[in-house]
């Protein structure tokens, strides 16, 4: 049954214009080179390739006394957005010192910039200075109300004297004041409550003032005392946007740190592979340089703006090459799986029909016999053998020019056109 199989898979083979000769003579001579190697053991090698640029770890936005982290990969460990010594003020000042230039290495806590304390004092004078009318304007408030009270206990004076006077004497004169002084009392009184009720809705306003000037003045009391840039982590300045002398607003310096990263994207296919650890080629386009990284980083979520769905891997460099920059093109190679120390064949060497591999086994003779392998992992450019070839066997790679019928006893695979890996038949 196996060589029934044999024979079907030489004839699909031959229909490109080989001919597949069974027990036959050769009929001319031939006129092809076949290749073969010899079997080995060695290592085999599946990979994935991508390309990306150089980033940083982490990019800080700093501004005179505020520390922002503007990107920084979630799977590695990172500060809080906002976080470090220089947390709470605001930008707007005078740049009197820049101390760093682009490119320099900076540590942890060092001071790199310092701003004129001038514009930070006006903002503290100015603060207070509108406290202060928010106070007066809350105690105005409750003024009204003290003068409504004054003038409604005068009428309350006036109305209990003409009552006292009218028991006294009946007369009309002494009844028309009585009357004039409760009129007096009930228009205290109304005016009292309004005062009241406006006295209230002038305090809630005045209230607010008050603690909307203590928190403007406490902010200015903090830019006060933060008038300088310090580095939230040792890192590569980037960019400075500030210049000595004129008012920084905005970012004024953009600080790198953590370590040099390259992402890449990677297709659907091979990121299921793909795992934390896995060594990487990375040869780096402009500095003509190649060194090792590893895997940091695998995305669960895929980016389909090109059509196809691909996923992040951020790789780091084992050592960063001299005179990197960010925004470099880097070329990636991921080592997806390896298996050392096996017995393999040149992918060109096998024929797959349906779930039957088999290769070309030459003997001392020359001639060719069709054997089934059984494959272990798949490489890039070569295959496991885990059974059906020895160490020392000799498989035909391929064949160079044309091959006729020919008398060897067996199956062979023949073909016309390019070449294959492999040297001519011994």
């Amino acid at each position: 049954m196996r060589n029934k199989v044999l024979i079907g898979i030489l004839l699909v083979l031959g229909i490109g214009g080989t001919y597949l000769g069974i027990h036959g003579k050769s009929q001319s001579t031939s006129t092809a080179t076949v290749l073969t190697t010899t079997i080995a053991k060695g290592d085999v090698v599946l990979s994935a390739s991508a390309t990306g640029q150089v980033v940083d770890e982490f990019t800080y936005s700093l501004t005179p006394g505020s520390a922002s982290l503007l990107s920084g990969h979630d799977a590695l460990p990172s500060l809080a957005s906002g976080s470090g010594s220089n947390a709470g003020a605001s930008s707007g000042l005078v740049a009197t010192h820049i101390y760093v230039h682009i490119g320099d290495s900076v540590t942890k806590g060092e001071v790199l910039a310092r701003f004129d304390t001038a514009t930070a004092a006006q903002a503290v004078t100015a603060a207070s200075d509108s406290l202060k009318a928010a106070n007066l304007n809350y105690s105005n408030s409750s003024n009204a109300v003290t003068s409504a009270q004054a003038a409604k206990d005068a009428a309350q004076a006036t109305y209990d004297a003409a009552v006292l006077a009218d028991t006294a004497s009946s007369t009309p004169q002494t009844q028309a004041e009585v009357a004039s002084a409760n009129s007096a009392l009930t228009k205290a009184k109304s005016d009292l409550t309004n005062a009241k009720a406006s006295a209230a809705a002038q305090k809630a306003s005045a209230h607010a003032q008050v603690t909307k000037a203590r928190a403007d003045l406490n902010a200015a009391k903090l830019s006060l005392t933060q008038t300088t840039i310090t580095a939230p982590a040792s890192g590569v300045v980037r960019s400075i946007s500030a210049t000595e002398g004129a008012v920084s607003s905005g970012t004024a310096i953009t600080l790198g740190a953590g370590r040099i990263l390259v992402p890449v994207m990677v297709s659907e296919f091979d990121v299921s592979t793909i795992q934390t650890g896995q060594k990487v080629s990375l040869t780096f386009t402009a500095l003509k340089s190649t060194e090792t990284g590893t895997v940091v980083e695998v995305g669960q979520i895929p980016d389909s703006t090109s059509g196809v769905k691909q996923y992040q891997v951020v790789i780091a460099p084992d050592a960063a090459p001299k005179n990197i920059r960010i925004g470099m093109s880097v070329s990636a190679t991921i080592q997806e799986a390896t298996a050392s120390g096996v017995l393999y064949v040149p992918n060109s060497a096998i024929t797959t029909l349906g779930d039957i591999s088999t290769v070309q086994l030459v003997d001392a003779a020359g001639a060719k016999t069709s054997v089934e392998v059984t494959l272990g992992l798949v490489g890039d450019i070569n295959t496991e053998i885990t059974s059906g070839l020895n160490v020392g066997d000799k498989v035909v790679t391929g064949t160079v020019g044309s091959i006729p019928s020919t008398g060897n006893t067996g199956f062979r695979r023949g073909g016309s056109g390019g070449g294959f890996p492999g040297g001519p038949a011994g």
